[in-house]
């Protein structure tokens, strides 16, 4: 008897659903595209690294010429990983991190900033809160910054100065007048006590919270301590930090280490500024208002955030 071929006239697509015998459709596939009627192998994904340490609690996406960055934050540190445009893997590195706490409820949140006020630099700006089992985390911790393209990172809004201490005189003299320094910032150098802290400034004149235990001139390093339980975004050419309690502020235009200047904010939801006013939900800032140029920018930073103010 011969043998007679029956067509299997299936159409394109899956149908799960329904019977077997009741669909005229194929009943599964896997990593499986249709063309021209037919099924055709889709490709699926292909490993570029094994060696990536996690989970990963944040990641952030940047190209750089022939290669893209992409960088992954995990409880323990944060680590980088170019890949050219065919996804070939140039090699994980460790990022050298100072500032930093390790801890198992650290999520990353990431952000590009350009300092237009001096090198001229792309800098990653990143920072661990403590917010993976607690929302509402009060935990401050330090907002850290580097170049795009290196491989280390400490807190923003850290510089140094020249300035001639007195022994047994609060009072340092500064070579030349540093818009940047003012009061609350944590001083640390040669001479200076521990727990030290800018009381006030007066042109070149400063006064510290202690007296200095030595004379002469002398390196000091200013710390605004931008720490928060937040996160961090930038508005170009700004850097917000958010926190608890609906803190939120910003640095100058152009430079992450200048927090204290006139141009510089520091606002609770209780109290708006005269050219800025911000709106927080938890622990995203929502929406920035610029009224001078009648702009307003919308943002959310943690998908777990309340909408309501949305």
């Amino acid at each position: 008897m011969t043998a007679k071929v029956f067509a299997l006239d299936t159409l394109s697509g899956i149908q799960r659903d329904g019977t077997v015998f009741d669909k005229n459709y194929y009943t599964d596939g896997v990593w499986c595209r249709f063309q021209r009627g037919r099924p055709r192998k889709m490709g699926g994904y292909r490993q570029i690294v094994n060696n990536l340490s996690g989970p990963s609690r944040g990641m952030y996406v940047n190209p750089q010429q022939a290669f893209t960055n992409i960088f992954s934050g995990y409880s323990n540190g944060l680590q980088k990983l170019p890949v050219n445009d065919v996804g070939i893997g140039a090699g994980l590195t460790d990022f050298t991190l100072t500032g930093f706490t390790a801890n198992a409820n650290n999520m990353w949140q990431f952000d590009i900033f350009t300092d237009t006020t001096g090198s001229g630099s792309t800098y990653l700006l990143s920072h661990p809160g403590q917010n993976l089992t607690l929302i509402d985390n009060d935990t401050n911790t330090s907002v850290l910054g580097g170049l795009v393209n290196g491989t280390t990172a400490s807190p923003i809004g850290v510089f140094t100065d020249s300035a001639t201490t007195t022994n047994g005189n609060p009072v340092v003299v500064l070579a030349a007048t540093n818009f940047q320094i003012g009061a609350g910032q944590k001083v640390t150098g040669t001479g200076i006590p521990a727990n030290t802290f800018v009381v006030s400034v007066s042109t070149t004149n400063v006064t510290l919270s202690n007296n200095a235990t030595a004379s002469g001139t002398v390196t000091l390093t200013f710390d605004n301590q931008v720490q928060v339980s937040g996160g961090v975004v930038v508005l170009h050419p700004y850097v917000f930090v958010y926190g608890n309690n609906g803190l939120i502020k910003n640095c100058s235009a152009g430079n992450f280490n200048d927090w204290p200047s006139v141009v510089a904010q520091m606002r609770h939801r209780d109290s708006f500024g005269h050219w800025i006013r911000l709106f927080e939900c938890h622990l995203s800032a929502v929406r920035v208002h610029h009224p001078n140029i009648g702009a307003t920018i919308s943002f959310l930073r943690n998908p777990r955030s309340c909408p309501r103010n949305q």
